[in-house]
């Protein structure tokens, strides 16, 4: 799963789509983890918390493994979003 950065809004559709369509997907915390970044990088952090914060509460506990990488790219995020910051640093969505 690719985010294009040139149509965060297609990508976002996208992954979106496959969420309603697969829920139950291998792929489906990669998708909710790319809809946290895209959401991040469109300035809607409220939405970027609750795709980020609904990898871990569902894949988190997992034991067969499945979402694993997402899981922790999401608990990483999550720390990243929370970390205090200078006034000039820059937002962690844009990096």
């Amino acid at each position: 799963l690719v985010i294009e950065p040139q149509d965060l809004e297609s990508s976002r559709r996208e992954f979106k789509l496959l969420l309603d369509q697969y829920p139950d997907n291998v792929k489906t915390p990669d998708a909710l983890y790319k809809l946290g970044k895209i959401h991040c990088e469109k300035g809607n952090l409220k939405r970027a918390r609750e795709y980020l914060d609904r990898v871990v509460a569902e894949y988190g506990t997992s034991t067969s493994g499945r979402g694993s990488a997402a899981v922790k790219l999401a608990r990483d995020f999550i720390k990243l979003l929370n970390a205090p910051r200078q006034r000039d640093e820059p937002e962690p969505c844009s990096q």
